[in-house]
């Protein structure tokens, strides 16, 4: 065979090879448009027969590359992290209700495991909470004594403002306290 006839027929082949590529792609094409229904539905029944084998593979994957994920989520987060904390925000704003009754029926249904977890962690961090409790009283002196005096005039029947702003530290002030 010459070297011009074989090129030839290499090309008849590629050529037929496109053409049988485009018509099986058009095929398809028009099976699964014809039949997304059916495709749907047979896809779903060979997921659910293979799911045990489908998670073990996964299980597998994520043991053997948890390294690679962990570093591709890190990147992703950081990456995104402003508008996945904007879909988060639009997600709890839209589903308030739902997740509130959620929050509830996990609470009703997991009631004695959270008192243990709260005990426990209780337990196991006294003196970082003991620390906190420190530092809060600390810093919020005035806004403690201000709510003790309302819990008090409630008790008594009495109506008290807390938070009321007094002196310079209202925000609009035009004189300082020396000022005065």
């Amino acid at each position: 065979m010459s070297i011009d006839l074989e090129a030839q027929v290499l090309a008849v082949a590629e050529a037929m090879r496109e053409r049988d590529a485009d018509v099986l792609s058009a095929y398809r094409r028009h099976y699964y448009g014809e039949n997304r229904e059916y495709v749907k539905q047979r896809s779903k029944i060979i997921y659910i027969r293979n799911i045990d084998r489908i998670l073990l593979q996964k299980k597998a994957y994520q043991a053997k590359n948890s390294n690679a994920i962990a570093g591709y989520k890190k990147a992703y987060y950081a990456k995104n992290s402003n508008a996945i904390a904007e879909r988060q925000k639009a997600y709890r704003a839209a589903n308030k209700e739902l997740i509130a009754e959620r929050n509830k029926a996990y609470q009703a249904k997991n009631s004695n495991a959270i008192a243990d977890y709260k005990k426990a962690y209780r337990a196991a961090n006294k003196e970082l909470i003991a620390d906190y409790q420190k530092a809060y009283r600390a810093a919020n002196k005035e806004l403690i004594a201000e709510r003790k005096k309302a819990y008090q005039a409630k008790k008594r029947g009495e109506r008290v403002l807390v938070g009321q702003h007094k002196g310079e530290s209202v925000p609009y002030a035009k004189l300082d306290d020396n000022s005065v």
